[in-house]
């Protein structure tokens, strides 16, 4: 657990300390002082990199390097640089001043464009499911980072005025055996999150609501490369007008359901709200074999005080929540910033 961080010419800080208890902390004070950037910037140790934008937003203006050190209760140290001095960003991520690419601590980030995930296109749902895949089996990345390349090799393909039918065919056989892949993936742990993801919302709104989450993918997993490959064979053509690929896992989505009532379409802020909290609450359990640090950004915003005392109840986890204002929501809380 981290005892305690330190920022340099990270963001709005020059220079500033912050000690943490192992449990529920609270980032209190006004818009603008900086509570986001205390977590970012341990989110940025442990990850490599933010959510927010490029590493060079990171330097505090008019400074060229910047560093956040996590001094944890084991009196091990975690740090990030970035080093902007030659004119040709550097960043490390150090475990006692040592270069590390992998930290021993993981992190749940609630961040409030989380909620954007249930209300907008499909994209943002498929990379935040592939996203998770990844955290929880490594080796998904590869299969990942693969149908990307397939992809746009036989997308670039495609808007040649000619090209013969055994080069293209050589991509519809990777992106159908790695979208198979993905497909397998991503219906496996849609089942783990459909298993408990209708307690996991009702621990946070309170409430005896049914929840689902479905994959519409566009072939039965059990014959997915089987039937894409055919699929592709068949859409030469007209992916060659619309000059894009126009079948496969890119082009799949994640629906939720509340009470049988599309999400997307009926639910309110406050309900889309809880449950994006109630599938931060299901990674956490994804991740149960790991040390993980919990990041709520703006959590108890449009939460009223009952669901945010649902939201931090029984946590096992460090936790480190901002807000606005103070909440008394019956946990030692310990305010870290005014």
């Amino acid at each position: 657990m981290i005892k305690s961080i330190r920022l340099q010419n990270f963001r709005c800080f020059n220079d500033k300390s912050f000690d943490l208890d192992p449990g529920v902390n609270l980032i209190v004070g006004k818009n603008g002082i900086g509570k986001t950037t205390v977590i970012e910037a341990i989110y940025c140790v442990l990850n490599g990199g933010s959510w927010r934008g490029k590493d060079d937003n990171l330097i505090q203006h008019t400074k060229d390097w910047a560093r956040v050190d996590l001094l944890l209760r084991d009196k091990s140290k975690l740090s990030l640089t970035l080093d902007n001095r030659t004119g040709r960003l550097v960043k490390k991520q150090l475990i006692n001043n040592e270069p590390k690419k992998t930290m021993s601590l993981k992190t749940v980030l609630f961040e409030p464009e989380f909620i954007l995930t249930f209300t907008s296109q499909p994209d943002k749902r498929r990379n935040w499911l592939d996203d998770l895949i990844e955290r929880t089996h490594p080796n998904f990345k590869q299969i990942r980072n693969n149908y990307k390349r397939a992809l746009s090799q036989r997308n670039r393909l495609l808007k040649q005025p000619t090209f013969s039918s055994d080069s293209i065919f050589v991509w519809n056989l990777k992106l159908s055996e790695y979208g198979a892949q993905i497909a397998q993936y991503r219906a496996s742990i849609i089942e783990d999150i459909q298993g408990t993801l209708s307690s996991a919302y009702n621990s946070v709104s309170g409430g005896t609501d049914t929840v689902t989450a479905l994959y519409q993918n566009q072939f039965p997993v059990e014959s997915y490369s089987t039937a894409h490959l055919q699929k592709l064979e068949d859409a030469i053509e007209k992916d060659k007008i619309v000059g894009f690929t126009t079948s496969g896992p890119h082009r799949e989505d994640i629906v939720f359901k509340l009470n049988n009532e599309l999400v997307l379409q009926t639910a309110s802020r406050g309900e889309v709200r809880s449950l994006a909290m109630a599938l931060k609450k299901i990674e956490l359990q994804l991740l149960k074999d790991e040390t993980v640090i919990e990041l709520f950004d703006d959590a108890f915003s449009e939460l009223d005080s009952v669901r945010s005392s649902r939201l931090l109840q029984n946590e096992q986890n460090q936790t480190i929540v901002t807000s606005a204002e103070t909440r008394k929501i019956g946990h030692s809380i310990k305010l870290v910033a005014t």
